[in-house]
């Protein structure tokens, strides 16, 4: 029972100190975030890199039993891979780019008809008391300056998309050397590592490897599941740009709990604009996804190398969106979840074995 009261109350204050400090790093934001994007900038190449090795390097281990050089195995991996994105890119980016054309060209007819919508709720929202109908007025009127303003800053942001260009080539370069020299990185770690500490640490290494790297790679499964999922149920039901939407709602579903709603906001209300039926059937459908996503390939895919409380999830999203945007959304839960790898393994009895 004592043992229980101070495992408790060490949490407490491990979590009270933690609050402390995140309070401070908000006081001190307008010192440290600067140079933080600025290091983000250099780094999120090689973050993006890593992502794309903790796919492949199960295939890449797979072809080494097999007895395959590692460094054929990864220009394999690599070829393999450039087929199959040759194929995609063959047969999906025609239609892919018909979605799009589509979409721009269908853009201000569906403008008027979001406006309209948006009036009738206006309409509806005045005949309730306690000022619902002004509070409605201000955030759409925000929500129109922000999507209005959002093409200017496109253009306008011309250095971004050339950095954002050269990020993207740099990428397939990076992982091609992460899988390739990992064993020679691994060694350098394992050499500067105190000889007394390297058994509790090669033990860190594996379990934050297993950890990070299932939910990386589940995560992107489910979300991917999920688009093909939408698309096919918007393209049923009727629902114009469906490949477009769907994709949308594949990258938001990277974002646990909130991202799936806030992916299918754009569908629901392009579904709107055909009619009230077509929008309902969106909503059932994506709601039986979203249901489908939470109760059987989450749990079967991620839920096996993630153990988080849900609270613990939200409350790190919270913060990440608060620190870090949109990226801290992303970023959040994976740095959780090597937060919890590092904290369960120094709970453990050190195996010197292992």
């Amino acid at each position: 029972m004592r043992d229980k009261f101070a495992n408790m109350f060490s949490w407490l204050l491990l979590t009270a100190v933690a609050l402390v400090i995140l309070y401070i790093l908000k006081l001190l934001a307008p010192w440290w975030q600067p140079l933080l994007v600025s290091v983000l900038k250099v780094l999120l190449p090689f973050l993006a890199a890593g992502v794309f090795a903790y796919l492949l390097h199960p295939v890449i281990d797979f072809l080494e039993r097999r007895r395959v050089n590692r460094g054929i195995a990864v220009g394999l991996v690599y070829l393999s891979f450039l087929i199959a994105g040759g194929i995609v890119v063959f047969f999906g980016a025609p239609l892919i780019e018909r979605e799009v054309d589509k979409a721009v060209e269908g853009w201000p007819a569906l403008e008027s008809q979001v406006q309209e919508g948006m009036k009738w709720v206006k309409a509806k929202a005045a005949e309730f008391p306690g000022g619902v109908d002004e509070a409605l007025e201000r955030h759409t009127e925000a929500l129109q300056d922000q999507a209005s303003n959002l093409v200017d800053e496109v253009f306008e942001h011309w250095r971004a998309l050339v950095e954002g260009f050269i990020f993207f080539l740099l990428i397939p370069f990076i992982v091609f050397y992460l899988l390739k020299d990992i064993r020679a990185f691994e060694k350098s770690v394992e050499q500067l590592t105190p000889a007394r500490f390297q058994g509790e640490a090669k033990k860190l290494v594996q379990a934050v490897d297993h950890a990070l790297g299932g939910y990386i790679r589940g995560q992107l499964l489910v979300s991917l599941t999920v688009a093909l999922l939408s698309g096919l149920a918007l393209w049923i039901i009727g629902v114009p740009y469906a490949v477009v939407l769907a994709i949308i709602i594949g990258l938001f579903d990277l974002v646990p709990y909130v991202g799936p709603w806030l992916g299918a906001a754009p569908a629901v209300m392009v579904s709107g604009t055909v009619s009230l039926s077509t929008a309902l059937w969106t909503i059932g459908a994506l709601v039986v996804i979203q249901q489908l996503e939470s109760n059987v390939l989450s749990p079967y895919i991620v839920g096996r190398s993630v153990h988080l409380h849900p609270l613990i999830i939200l409350l790190a999203l919270l913060f990440g969106f608060e620190f870090g945007g949109v990226v801290g959304l992303i970023v959040a839960v994976p740095l959780v979840v090597v937060i919890a790898e590092v904290i369960r393994v120094w709970q453990e009895p050190v195996n010197d074995s292992f």
